[in-house]
């Protein structure tokens, strides 16, 4: 119970003895139920405010706990921080929308370029046709002066 004041910053007394619902916020009742058929709870990732009310962002590991006889007396719980792994999800997802806006906007130019260049070979052949034209009515010969 110790581990549990650490990552919620509250004194032992306030959660040791305490119901579950009092600590788990949100989903309680979705978890006791499960946790009273018997079920382990792994990896739940959720959000909780700690008592300076900053955002602390854990994984949460519950089983339940049973007497001598396996009748369910209580529930264990094993909190990570997953803060630090969150933020840099984000960033990394950041970046990668970054990214993705960054190969959109190479793929437009170079498509930009390609219709350039396919537009230049339209250009120099309807040139070189319009000389060649040219020089047979006129009879023009740039190598002969």
């Amino acid at each position: 119970m110790i581990s549990a004041a650490f990552p919620y910053q509250k004194k032992r007394q306030l959660i040791f003895g305490r119901e579950m619902a009092y600590v788990e916020v949100g989903k309680g009742d979705k978890i006791l139920t499960k946790l009273r058929r018997g079920e382990r709870i792994g990896r739940y990732e959720t959000t909780r405010i700690r008592k300076d009310r900053q955002k602390l962002e854990i994984s949460l590991t519950i089983s339940p706990v049973r007497d001598s006889t396996g009748r369910i007396v209580g529930a264990a719980k094993i909190a990570h921080g997953i803060s630090a792994r969150r933020r840099v999800e984000r960033k990394l997802q950041e970046r990668e929308t970054q990214l993705s806006k960054l190969v959109a906007e190479r793929e437009l130019f170079l498509e930009s370029e390609r219709a350039a260049r396919c537009e230049a070979e339209r250009l120099s052949h309807l040139l070189q046709a319009s000389l060649g034209c040219y020089i047979s009515v006129t009879n023009f010969r740039p190598d002969i002066q």
